[in-house]
């Protein structure tokens, strides 16, 4: 698992920032009003709308109670304490899956200096010639109405790839779909960093959470399954940062999304992001050495590295699963 610094380049408006500034929200606000205004993956403006996102229910996810640690029980989840405000599916034409797409021209959000931001992207293997690879991602802004939450959200970013890969928590819940589905999705909780090669961007106010679904082949194969049945499956999931202490309890829910009846094989389904080859050659590669204190053009800081982050760029990637149970049996 490796983080990066390198400078980046868009095909849409430049910005004046400079690889030397540190201060996302500078960046922000110099870069606010040259995003587009559009998303192509709309929120659903009805209920179950095809091809559409949205904000399940909470309490339909069971998470550790307050009691936890002594007889391990849980309870229903309380209202999500990070606000979704965009999801973006991407399409690759790329050999390479989609990273550090925090900074890129896919991020409409219009966002203040202060916000503490979440983005989680989900690298999917497509496996078609005119799209090796999707990715769906999810983008959570703290609301800030938990002052215990935004602390561990801060503590989270400032924290260790290892001890981010030890909280970071998934847990699924399928609203709709054929049996096969549900059965390998299932609706236990899983610590993703356990099984999958889980890349993390930071800044003091920012992570990106990037999970390599390819890395795993437990996960690779559900994916399959759910790719194939997804025209008829309403997924939900919820992402917590897992409880292991009294002062943890009871879990709270860092956010969650719904997607519903995604035609991911639909070649022209409007809900996709169309990126193309060149773009991605320029975003996820590194510039040569004496090009980093040039001006570049570039929608937002959010995705700039920290030093910290690079120090731990020759950290070894994440093991593999052996099998679904036993990531199950960890994380329950």
């Amino acid at each position: 698992t490796s983080t990066s610094t390198s400078t980046s380049t868009s095909t849409r408006q430049p910005s004046t920032r400079s690889t030397q500034d540190d201060d996302f929200g500078a960046a922000l606000k110099r870069d606010q009003g040259t995003r587009p205004r559009r998303r192509d993956f709309q929120r659903s403006s009805r209920p179950m709308e095809p091809n559409r996102w949205d904000e399940p229910p909470a309490e339909q996810f069971r998470v550790r109670g307050p009691t936890y640690l002594e007889d391990g029980k849980k309870v229903p989840a309380t209202k999500a304490r990070c606000r979704l405000v965009a999801v973006d599916a991407l399409r690759t034409t790329g050999s390479k899956p989609l990273m550090n797409v925090g900074r890129r021209a896919t991020s409409t959000m219009e966002l203040s200096a202060t916000d503490v931001v979440v983005v989680i992207n989900f690298m999917l293997p497509h496996e078609t010639k005119a799209a090796p690879h999707v990715s769906l991602v999810f983008t959570y802004v703290d609301s800030k109405e938990d002052a215990a939450f935004s602390k561990r959200l801060v503590e989270f970013i400032r924290a260790s790839k290892a001890e981010r890969d030890e909280s970071f928590k998934l847990i699924p819940f399928l609203q709709d779909g054929p049996w096969i589905a549900k059965h390998a999705l299932g609706h236990k909780p899983a610590l993703i960093g356990r099984g999958i090669a889980v890349h993390y961007f930071t800044t003091p106010n920012f992570i990106e959470v990037d999970v390599d679904v390819a890395s795993s082949s437990v996960a690779n194969g559900v994916w399959r399954i759910m790719k194939g049945a997804a025209k008829a499956l309403v997924v939900d999931l919820a992402f917590v940062l897992e409880g292991k202490t009294k002062e943890q309890l009871p879990e709270v829910l860092l956010g969650t999304v719904r997607l519903q009846y995604f035609d991911f094989a639909r070649k022209e389904n409007p809900a996709y992001t169309h990126v193309d080859d060149s773009f991605l050659e320029t975003e996820n590669q590194d510039p040569p050495p004496a090009s980093r204190s040039e001006p570049t053009k570039t929608l937002s800081k959010m995705a700039h590295t920290t030093s910290s982050e690079t120090a731990k760029a020759a950290a070894p990637p994440a093991k593999k699963i052996k099998s679904q149970n036993n990531n199950n049996n960890n994380t329950r």
